[in-house]
């Protein structure tokens, strides 16, 4: 469970997460124009080391900061595969290619409260979520929804936890980074766009 990305393609990831038998994964890249781009897939999964389902794309939902607006229906983009060889290694294959990946290590030592990682939402406002992952006292979350033409949009936030259960950090957007296929392409450099305060009030429960 956690991050995982190629080393050699910064600034594309995966989040992945298998739990009482069902898995559920997250995609984090580009479209073709350079806008940020997710994907999500998930379903019940006997084999938390092997997973093939299809890749749900949705439009038009929640915002960064207007009300809540439901998405619309959600399109198959087609379908991918993980599978791993290990914890740590995986090689990912959808509609343009494959891509190995491998876990993503930005931090050290035990969360004190390592429940805090996995896939977070609020129940009463479905298309949109956050993926969070705690390694010893370094917080790493991307939220994903849409901008304001309703197009899917993801945003980034990452460091040191203010202590064992707040957390203070700018928010970045991304644009111009690798696409589903083609050759690699580097982002260009993120915007601030806002900065987060987080309280863990719960194991299961963030303000």
């Amino acid at each position: 469970m956690g991050w995982y990305w190629n080393p050699s393609e910064n600034e594309r990831g995966f989040f992945v997460e298998s739990q009482n038998g069902v898995t559920f994964i997250g995609a984090y890249l580009y479209d073709t124009d350079g806008h940020a781009l997710w994907f999500v897939a998930g379903s019940p999964n006997d084999d938390p080391y092997n997973f093939t389902g299809p890749l749900y794309y949705k439009t038009g939902g929640q915002t960064l900061y207007g009300s809540y607006v439901a998405p619309g229906a959600a399109v198959i983009a087609g379908n991918i595969t993980v599978h791993f060889t290990d914890d740590t290694h995986a090689t990912v294959t959808w509609p343009r290619g494959s891509v190995s990946i491998e876990r993503q290590i930005f931090g050290s030592g035990e969360a004190d409260f390592p429940a805090f990682s996995g896939w977070w939402w609020n129940a009463d406002e479905s298309g949109r979520g956050y993926s969070l992952e705690l390694q010893g006292d370094k917080l790493f979350i991307v939220g994903f929804m849409y901008d304001d033409a309703g197009r899917p949009v993801w945003y980034y936030t990452a460091g040191p936890m203010t202590d064992s259960v707040t957390y203070h950090g700018d928010v970045y957007q991304f644009a111009g980074g690798q696409r589903m296929g083609g050759p690699y392409k580097p982002p260009d450099a993120p915007r601030k766009i806002a900065t987060l305060d987080l309280e863990f009030i719960a194991l299961t429960k963030p303000t």
